[in-house]
């Protein structure tokens, strides 16, 4: 878990609501309850970010027409690669590069603009950096649930809402009970449909998301320029950090990510150093994990610009050249050696940098090819 979380997004509304339909006086709400008590989180047959397959579940359910790929495209997340720069995110002296893919941030600084996109208010909470919220997890992470969570919890479920919560990976929650820890409902990552238990093994978790309101959605065609400009911008590093240039450009709604977060060339950079640290070589499956989240992004991005290309046929020729090249980031993250063997020697760390830096030749292509597919939406 990254240590700086940033700050809290604690919202109150339907808190009055709940209280109400705690007591039977609204039928609605009792009834809401119900179905969702009942109801089993639907599995997927697909690898896929268990965050946006959270979050497409959830909303799917509340009845909004959602998709995975477009939740990954309009995020963003379908074009980033998370890395940190001077990071102290260490074990054993090494950067654990193993965590970056897992740290929820590039959903996160994006939920402003993906509720208008979804048209349903996402409803973080982020214990902030001065609360000491990543220490405190540690120190007693059922403490750290009671005091930060479990409000947001109890409230959206009594508004028969599920919410989801990660511990690494994401848990679609539908009802809580007396166990430890006290979540009923699926994984997001699970192929079965059906409900389940966090064991006490899973932990508490670090991360939480409740779908709010229903807000006003923007345009397709909106949401598809903003799209690709966001995508141009990520691989730039103009999103976070010393080159984020006009803030208003892509506001965002955890700024404090760019101390040490970037999402392009920047943080491909930082896996490269990592990987160039043979006196602390870490683990080889931080960096096999590091490649399986990426392919699953460029998976969903290569789909989102396939779908874009149908509704754009004016821009197609500009969208089918960057899912073509994100088709070849893709074969080139398949044929990488991760294995133990590979990584434990200077050889096979050096490919491994050598096809880093095939991936951002590859990708600098693909962005300027999404410009151009920008500008003839203007």
């Amino acid at each position: 878990m990254a240590r700086w979380i940033c700050v809290v997004m604690m919202c109150g509304c339907g808190l009055a609501v709940a209280a109400d339909a705690a007591d039977g006086t609204h039928e609605d709400g009792v009834a809401a309850r119900k179905r969702l008590a009942d109801w089993a989180p639907p599995g997927t047959d697909d690898y896929e970010s268990s965050y946006a397959r959270g979050l497409e579940i959830v909303l799917n359910y509340l009845g909004d027409e959602v998709d995975y790929d477009t939740i990954m495209g309009d995020s963003g997340q379908a074009f980033i690669v998370q890395g940190e720069v001077n990071s102290v995110n260490t074990l054993d002296g090494a950067v654990n590069i193993g965590w970056w893919p897992l740290e929820p941030m590039g959903i996160n600084i994006r939920l402003n603009f993906l509720e208008k996109t979804v048209g349903r208010e996402l409803r973080e909470v982020i214990p902030s950096y001065d609360a000491n919220g990543g220490g405190a997890y540690y120190d007693d992470p059922v403490s750290f649930y009671e005091r930060w969570f479990e409000p947001m919890v109890t409230s959206s479920l009594a508004e028969g809402r599920p919410c989801i919560v990660q511990v690494s990976l994401w848990f679609v929650v539908t009802a809580v009970d007396e166990r430890e820890p006290p979540f009923v409902g699926n994984w997001a990552w699970k192929v079965e449909t059906q409900t389940t238990h966090m064991e006490p093994e899973d932990g508490y978790p670090q991360k939480m998301l409740a779908p709010g309101e229903p807000v006003p959605k923007i345009s397709r065609a909106e949401a598809d320029r903003e799209g690709l400009r966001y995508a141009v911008a990520l691989h730039r590093d103009e999103v976070l950090g010393e080159r984020t240039g006009d803030r208003g450009a892509h506001p965002l709604r955890h700024p404090c990510y760019g101390r040490n977060w970037r999402t392009g060339v920047e943080a491909y950079g930082a896996w490269m150093d990592a990987l160039r640290d043979t006196r602390r070589p870490g683990q080889a499956q931080w960096h096999s994990n590091a490649v399986f989240q990426l392919r699953l992004n460029r998976a969903a991005a290569i789909r989102y610009l396939n779908a874009m290309r149908e509704r754009r046929p004016h821009t197609a020729g500009h969208l089918g050249d960057a899912a073509r090249l994100y088709e070849e980031v893709v074969a080139t993250l398949q044929s990488a050696d991760t294995s133990g063997e590979a990584l434990s020697s200077a050889e096979g760390r050096g490919a491994m940098i050598a096809a880093i830096e095939e991936i951002v030749d590859l990708e600098s292509r693909a962005a300027d090819a999404l410009e151009m597919a920008a500008d003839t939406l203007d």
